[in-house]
């Protein structure tokens, strides 16, 4: 299992929700806390475990 955000291959910005509330975005983030995450787009999600023919993809989100 892999912790990243999904989008482009970077590092992002990602709020932290000092109240613990399990939702978040890295969206509307101003004047928020953050932390710096790795975002990685799904070519790079396929390339990194060798997958040549995806059929189905199970996010966790």
């Amino acid at each position: 299992m892999k912790n990243y955000a999904l989008g482009k291959d970077e590092e992002i910005d990602f709020p932290v929700d000092p109240n613990g509330s399990g939702g978040s975005s890295a969206y509307y983030i101003e004047g928020k806390s953050t932390i710096k995450v790795k975002s990685v787009s799904i070519s790079s999600i396929l390339k990194e475990f060798s997958i040549k023919e995806p059929f189905l993809l199970d996010l966790d989100i």
